[in-house]
C-alpha cells in the first residue's frame, strides 16, 4: 500500500497563489522514515516538530536559532526526505482568479480553491502512477488545517468511489485527516509546499539553495499549474450545468449527515462536465518545481 501525505502553503502577495504538495512512499519506507525525521528532530538543537513558517520567521521552535543554525537543521531534515527516495506532487492555483472566475456560480462545496486543488490532488496522483506503471492503490492523509472541512469526509471518500477512469484502481478510496506532529510526514509535505509557494513569489531565502533538490525525484515528480485559463473554462462549464446551484450552504449542512453515493455522483459529474479533473499529460518535473 502507498501512502500520500499533504500540506498546503499560500501566498500572502500577488495573486495568493495557493499549494498543495504531496509526498509518497510505502507503508514500509514511512516507517523507518518517521525514526529518521524524528531523530534528525532531536539532534540539537532539537525542535519538536517543524513548520516552515516558524521556521523562515524563527520563532516558536526556532526562537534563539541563528540563521546558520535554523538552515542546517532544515537541511538535515531534507535529507531525510532525500534518503528515503519519496516521489511528490504538487499543484496550485491563484485564490484570486478562483475567486473572482469560479467561486460565483460553483456550489457551496466547491467554492473554495482547496476543493480544486484536492480533486487535482488525488486524481493527479492516480494518473501519475498510470504513467508510471505504479499499481497498488494509494491512501491519501491531509493536514488538519489544510483548508478542507473535515465533515466533508464522507464525501470525499464517496466522491473517489463513484468516479470513472482508468486511474481508478489506483486510488484507495480512503481519505483522512491528522494532525501534523502525529504524522510526521506531514511536515515533509509542509516543506515541500511552503518552498514551492514561497519560491513563487521570488528567490528563495539565503541558506535555502538545494532544499528543493533534496525533497524532489526528478522525471518522476508531477506538478499542474491551474492558469486562469483553465479557471475560466471551468467557470463556463459549471455555469452551464442546469441546477448548479442546488447545494447551497444550508443545503450541505443538512446534507453532510446523511450523505449518500448518489449525491457523490452528481458533484462528480458536475466536475466532470466543468473539466476539473487533471489532464492526462504530465509534465515531469527536470527542474525545481516553480509556480
Amino acid at each position: 500500500m502507498l501512502r500520500a501525505y499533504v500540506d498546503d502553503s499560500i501566498s500572502s502577495v500577488g495573486e495568493r497563489r495557493l499549494v498543495l504538495a504531496t509526498l509518497i512512499q510505502t507503508d514500509a519506507t514511512w516507517s523507518a522514515f518517521e525514526l529518521d525525521w524524528r531523530h534528525a528532530l532531536a539532534a540539537p538543537p532539537a525542535i519538536a516538530y517543524l513548520k516552515m513558517a516558524e521556521a523562515q520567521n524563527r520563532r516558536d521552535q526556532f526562537k534563539g536559532f541563528s540563521e546558520k543554525e535554523r538552515n542546517r537543521k532544515l537541511h538535515a531534515l531534507a535529507d531525510v526526505v532525500a534518503r528515503h527516495a519519496l516521489w511528490g506532487f504538487h499543484a496550485s492555483v491563484s485564490t484570486r482568479d478562483y475567486r473572482e472566475l469560479v467561486e460565483p456560480v460553483a456550489p457551496y462545496p466547491m467554492r473554495t480553491p482547496y476543493f480544486l486543488l484536492f480533486y487535482a490532488i488525488v486524481f493527479g496522483v492516480a494518473r501519475m502512477h498510470e504513467a508510471l506503471a505504479v499499481d497498488e492503490p494509494c491512501d491519501f492523509v491531509f493536514d488538519n488545517y489544510s483548508g478542507l472541512d473535515k465533515k466533508t469526509l464522507p464525501m470525499l471518500n464517496d466522491m473517489i468511489a463513484t468516479s470513472g477512469g482508468s486511474w481508478g484502481d489506483r486510488i484507495s478510496g480512503s481519505v483522512k485527516f491528522a494532525d501534523d506532529k502525529d504524522e510526521v510526514a506531514i511536515q515533509a509535505a509542509d516543506m515541500l509546499a511552503w518552498l514551492i509557494r514561497r519560491q513563487g513569489d521570488g528567490p528563495l531565502p539565503p541558506g535555502y539553495d538545494g532544499l528543493l533538490d533534496k525533497l524532489v525525484v526528478y522525471g518522476v515528480n508531477r506538478f499542474i499549474e491551474v492558469d486562469r485559463a483553465t479557471l475560466e473554462r471551468d467557470a463556463a462549464g459549471l455555469a452551464a450545468i442546469p441546477g448548479v446551484d442546488w447545494i447551497d450552504k444550508q443545503g450541505w449542512r443538512e446534507m453532510i449527515p446523511i450523505w449518500e453515493g448518489g449525491h457523490a455522483k452528481a458533484l462528480n459529474d458536475a466536475v466532470t462536465a466543468a473539466g476539473l479533473y487533471p489532464p492526462k499529460d504530465w509534465k515531469p518535473a527536470d527542474r525545481p518545481p516553480s509556480c
